[in-house]
């Protein structure tokens, strides 16, 4: 038979490694449910940081939305006044044509075609000479007036163009 001291330690020391086991267990345990309570508040405060983000995305692209309809209706807003001028222009420029011929609107004399010299024959040998050169003087006023008319209208939709794009409001 085994002798008593030794029984008595071998119990102590089965005491002893159960209690270890315990504690360690219950440590493990503890810790793990304290773990899980910092992973829990973790993964809310992460839930709470998408959904701001989440909102401000959303307010971001509805913002977004509302810029790039301000600027396509500022856009065809211009390009329609654009046409209407490029047509103003045209007519400006018939008028201008027509005010040259009629004698209503006199230009400057850089504008006049050289007259014949008295005695030139060959100005005199083509018939109508005067004429022609009178009609493309009003016909080159018109271009020009028409021109310069659709000159502006561009420059008009350019500018309208990038007010709409920057964001600066007439």
């Amino acid at each position: 038979m085994i002798p008593p001291l030794p029984v008595m330690a071998y119990v102590k020391a089965a005491i002893g490694v159960t209690v270890l086991v315990v504690v360690f267990g219950s440590g493990v345990s503890c810790g793990r449910r304290v773990g899980q309570a910092q992973v829990e508040r973790q993964a809310k405060a992460h839930a709470k940081t998408l959904a701001g983000i989440a909102a401000k995305t959303e307010k971001a692209r509805q913002a977004m939305q509302a810029y790039t309809s301000y600027v396509q209706d500022r856009y065809v807003e211009a390009a329609s006044r654009y046409e209407r001028d490029k047509v103003a222009a045209y007519n400006r420029g018939r008028d201008a044509a027509l005010a040259v011929r009629r004698g209503d609107l006199r230009l400057r004399d850089e504008w006049a075609c050289p007259r014949a010299a008295a005695g030139d024959v060959q100005a005199a040998a083509v018939p109508g000479a005067t004429a022609a050169a009178d009609e493309l003087r009003a016909a080159g006023a018109g271009r020009l007036v028409q021109v310069g008319a659709d000159a502006d209208a561009l420059a008009r939709l350019c500018k309208s163009t990038l007010d709409a794009i920057y964001g600066v409001k007439p």
